[in-house]
Parts: C-alpha cells; structure tokens; sequence
C-alpha cells in the first residue's frame, strides 16, 4: 500500500513534461527501485501468507484429532501373539496385545477387556480392586489401565461399552453376553 502511493506519486513526477533528462533519469532510477522492493515485499508476503494459512490448517488438524475420543480396539487386526503376564495389570497393555486377547486368551475362549483410566477421570477407592474381583471370576477376562476417553471401558471383539460408574451387574453381562 505504501509502495503503490509512492510509486503513483512517482510516475506523475516522471511524467512531467518540466523535467529535465538528467532529473528524470534519477526518478525512473528511484522508481525501479521502489517497483523493485515492492515485487520483493509481495513475494515475501505471499510466503508468509502461505506459511500461516498452512500452519493454521496443520494446526486445526492437529486440534481435531486430538479432540476426539479415544477408544480401545474392537478388532485383531495387527494383533502379536504375546499375552500380558498377568490377567490383572497394573500397565496399560499395548493395542496389538489388546487385539490377540479379543481373538482369543490361553483358556481358548476370546477376550474381554475391563480397562479404566483414572488419570483423566475420578476413580472412587477400591475401584480397581473390584474389577480385578470381577475378572477373576473369568478366565477370560483383563483387566488394566489405560488412557482411553471413558472411566471404565469394556471391550470384546465388534463391541464396547463405556461406563462412567462401576455396575458390577452391568459388566458381567456383557461379560457374557
């Protein structure tokens, strides 16, 4: 915008029929300069421009998906054959195990999954020492923390429930059903 106001001002004086050549010349010198830096100054705003919008989409992606909900996995696909040590872990259990225990567990029946997460959600006491309770009525069964978006998160193989509040009843039926 300066550059424009400059350059219009310039190019009148330019045009001046008064003008002598030498005073011209030195005006059309200023003026190229002037044309010059301006070229430069909209390059380097263009970039600029770019580099923000870019950043600004890379960010909202960034915000969006850190946003949304994470669950366990319902399914084996990428699962390792490896088990935890224990069928009541006091570790988060990594996706790829989560997935074999779903596929199935050394009893030979497929597992369920009674993860919790009370780094984010206010566990009352004893919590985990319930479900570590329930899951010792199953062979089946783990249970371990995690950090997935939910207090206490069921999983089996296509399903999932996620309770806000332990029910003792509510997880032995999907347990087995």
């Amino acid at each position: 915008m300066i550059y424009s106001l400059k350059i219009r001002k310039l190019k009148k004086q330019v045009s001046d029929p008064k003008l002598n050549t030498q005073e011209r010349k030195k005006l059309k010198k200023q003026l190229f300069y002037l044309e010059k830096r301006q070229r430069q100054f909209v390059k380097t705003f263009k970039k600029a421009l770019v580099i923000g919008i870019t950043l600004t989409v890379a960010a909202l992606i960034l915000l969006y998906f850190a946003s949304r909900p994470k669950y366990p996995p319902t399914d084996i696909v990428g699962h390792v054959e490896v088990y935890p040590k224990s069928r009541v872990s006091s570790k988060k259990i990594p996706t790829s195990v989560q997935k074999h225990i779903l596929e199935h567990t050394p009893s030979g029946q497929r597992g369920v999954l009674i993860q919790y997460n009370c780094k984010k959600y206010k566990c009352e006491k004893g919590l985990v020492n319930k479900l570590a309770e329930i899951a010792q009525k199953y062979p089946f069964v783990y249970v371990a923390p995690a950090d997935y978006s939910g207090k206490i998160i069921l999983t089996k193989i296509g399903r999932i429930k996620i309770m806000n509040n332990l029910d003792e009843k509510a997880i032995e039926e999907f347990i087995v059903n």
